[in-house]
């Protein structure tokens, strides 16, 4: 075989089609990214998955509870509440749940909207400024919700069950932190 003798180009016409190549991929690099992002603008989120069994904690196996219910229970059982105390901070939080969930709503919707104007080729910084006071506006209002059932939870208990279930809270959070690295802001870790 004899070798391949050299392209009778100039340099200068490789260089254009070198360019004309790297233009072309550009182009449709961008054409493509525009595309996804305005697809996925235009797609609605998949609608959320349905609680099992009516809500959270409520999800065990035959109708036990399990997660936070659980949890609590455990907590209660633990300090000594009785069947009837235990009844009574269930109610409360059932009722703290129901009054808070329209609040996470609103609060997952807000988020929403906000993404939708950090993705907005113009961001709006006055929206965003709105939206980031009612954000704090909800959070201020679900603080004192969760506030306001602590004390009656509290309220329900002895002050020694008191006593022994908040020290009982504190080394659960002593355990996350040691366990997980998780805390409290700034600091060596």
């Amino acid at each position: 075989m004899q070798p391949q003798s050299a392209s009778p180009r100039s340099p200068a016409a490789g260089s254009r089609l070198r360019r004309g190549i790297s233009l072309a991929s550009l182009t449709l690099a961008v054409t493509l990214a525009t595309h996804a992002a305005l697809a996925s603008a235009q797609t609605p989120p998949p609608p959320p998955a349905p609680m099992q069994q009516g809500g959270p904690g409520f999800g065990g196996p035959a109708g036990k509870p399990s997660g936070p219910r659980r949890e609590a229970d455990r907590l209660f059982a633990r300090i000594g509440a009785t069947a009837q105390q235990r009844d009574q901070i269930r109610t409360i939080r059932r009722e703290s749940w129901d009054k808070a969930r329209p609040t996470l709503d609103q609060m997952r919707q807000l988020r929403e909207q906000q993404l939708r104007l950090l993705a907005q080729p113009q961001i709006d910084r006055g929206a965003l400024e709105s939206l980031r006071v009612k954000q704090m506006n909800l959070a201020d209002q679900m603080s004192r919700q969760r506030t306001e059932t602590e004390y009656r939870i509290a309220e329900v208990l002895s002050p020694e069950q008191r006593a022994r279930f908040y020290t009982m809270i504190e080394r659960r959070f002593q355990r996350m932190h040691d366990r997980s690295g998780w805390h409290r802001g700034p600091g060596p870790r």
